[in-house]
């Protein structure tokens, strides 16, 4: 899969949806290469990778919106994209529901672990979620 570029002028916005300081953007590439990504910002996040699908967007709003025991409680970790070679991995926590992990390149334990919690997790959440919706309209 291809690095990502820099260049801002090389993306074109597909869907997006932001709620309590936090945005989910899911943009396309106008050039040759990898097709699509996910722009995450947040309070104190911002993150860009890519997915291999839309698709991905719905398994990322459903998992991100069971910190309630909802009916995806069952799944305790999805692979949502790439930096580079670097797997993206959301991780459910074992401790508190409403807490999940991104990881980054997670190996034998050695990777960048964002915890994303409470009031943050549910603005995430919804702003997934919007995003999913605008895919699916």
């Amino acid at each position: 899969m291809d690095t990502i570029s820099n260049d801002p002028s090389g993306f074109g916005l597909l869907a997006i949806g932001s709620s309590a300081g936090w945005e989910v953007a899911v943009d396309e590439t106008v050039a040759s290469g990898s097709p699509w990504f996910i722009q995450i910002d947040g309070p104190t996040i911002h993150l860009r990778f890519e997915i291999a699908s839309l698709a991905i967007m719905r398994d990322i709003a459903n998992f991100l919106g069971t910190g309630d025991g909802g009916h995806a409680a069952q799944w305790k970790e999805i692979p949502i994209g790439r930096i580079g070679d670097a797997p993206v991995v959301l991780t459910r926590d074992d401790e508190f529901p409403d807490r999940c992990f991104l990881w980054i390149g997670r190996r034998a334990g050695v990777g960048a672990q964002l915890s994303i919690a409470g009031k943050d997790l549910a603005g995430l959440a919804a702003a997934a979620r919007q995003a999913a919706d605008e895919l699916s309209s």
